[in-house]
C-alpha cells in the first residue's frame, strides 16, 4: 500500500543522463567490460558482485585489462601493472568523469570496505545501492561512501540486529527495502526529499503525529514525497479518518489514473510554511 507524501508544488521534470556502466563481474577473468555508445559521459556506474572464492574480508583484485563496447567501435586497453586506484584515475582522465554510481549485490560484504573507499576517495559518488549484505557491512559502507544525491539500502538482518544505520544529509532519494523495516521515529530522524519505505511499522495514531509535526515544521522539513506500505495500521473502518483526525484537509478529485490503481482516498493539507501536501490512500497501503 502507498501513502504518498507530495509537495504540491511543480516538480523538477527528470531527465535521463548519459551514464557508461562499468560492471565488475568478469573478475575471475581478470577484466572488466564496458558498454557504452555515449560519448559525454556524466558518471560511472560501478557493479561489485559477490567474490569467485567466498572469503571474508576478501580484497578487490584489480583487472589487467579494460574492454569498452559501443555501437561504433571496441577499446581495449591493457594496463597489467594498475591497481585499482590507478585504473580509476586513468578512466577519469580518459572519459572526464569522476562521478560514479556505486552498486553493492548480494554476497559484495565480503570484500573490505576499507579498500573500496581508498579506490574511489578521489571521486564524487553520486549514489550507493547496497542489496542484501550484512548490515554491519551495510553500515560500514554508509560511513565511509557519502553519496549526495541517491542511496538504496536492504540489508539482510535489519531485524535481529541493533546496530544502526546513520543516513547523512538530504539526499534526493532515499529508498529502504523489504528487509528493512523502519519504525516511525526512524523516519523521523531522516532528512531526505524523496523517501520510500517497503515497510513502515506504524499505528493510526503514529501517523496522526507524524502528520502534525509536519505541518507545525518539527520534522522532516525537506520532504517532497513519502512513498510506503504501512505494518500496523488498522484497517477497519474509518483508519482514515483516525490518520486524518484534528488535521485540517480537503478532498481532492480522483483521476481516471487514480481509479485505476485503486486509490480509495485522496486529501489535501498544508503546512505552515505555505508548503501543499497530496495524502493518496490506496489498497496496497497494507502488505
Amino acid at each position: 500500500h502507498n501513502h504518498e507524501l507530495q509537495s504540491a508544488r511543480t516538480a523538477r521534470p527528470h531527465f535521463q543522463q548519459p551514464l557508461l556502466h562499468m560492471h565488475v563481474r568478469t573478475l575471475t577473468h581478470n577484466e572488466v567490460t564496458i558498454y557504452s555508445d555515449i560519448p559525454d559521459m556524466t558518471c560511472m556506474k560501478f557493479t561489485i558482485p559477490p567474490p569467485p572464492i567466498p572469503t571474508r574480508f576478501r580484497k578487490l583484485r584489480a583487472p589487467t585489462s579494460i574492454a569498452t563496447y559501443s555501437f561504433r567501435q571496441m577499446t581495449v586497453w591493457t594496463k597489467p601493472e594498475y591497481n585499482w586506484k590507478e585504473w580509476m584515475t586513468h578512466l577519469a582522465d580518459v572519459l572526464h568523469c569522476r562521478k560514479i554510481k556505486l552498486v553493492f549485490e548480494e554476497g559484495a560484504d565480503k570484500y573490505q570496505v576499507l579498500g573500496l573507499k581508498k579506490i574511489f576517495e578521489e571521486f564524487e559518488i553520486l549514489s550507493v545501492r547496497v542489496e542484501r549484505n550484512d548490515i554491519e557491512f551495510t553500515g560500514q559502507v554508509l560511513k565511509m561512501l557519502h553519496p549526495t544525491e541517491e542511496l538504496f539500502v536492504n540489508p539482510t538482518n535489519a531485524e535481529a540486529s541493533n546496530s544502526i544505520i546513520r543516513i547523512r544529509g538530504n539526499l534526493e532519494v532515499l529508498e529502504f527495502g523489504d528487509q528493512f523495516p523502519l519504525t516511525i521515529s526512524q523516519l523521523e530522524k531522516l532528512d531526505s526529499q524523496n523517501i520510500k519505505i517497503w515497510l513502515l511499522m506504524v499505528t493510526d495514531l503514529d501517523l496522526n503525529t507524524f502528520l502534525k509535526k509536519w505541518i507545525s515544521l518539527k520534522t522532516n522539513l525537506n520532504l517532497k514525497q513519502l512513498i510506503t506500505r504501512f505494518g500496523l495500521v488498522s484497517i477497519s473502518e474509518g483508519y482514515q479518518q483516525r490518520i486524518l483526525n484534528g488535521i485540517p484537509y480537503y478532498l481532492v478529485k480522483q483521476s481516471e489514473e487514480d481509479k485505476a490503481i485503486l486509490v480509495v482516498g485522496k486529501y489535501q493539507i498544508q503546512r505552515r510554511d505555505g508548503r501543499r501536501a497530496i495524502l493518496t490512500f490506496d489498497t496496497t497501503i497494507f502488505p
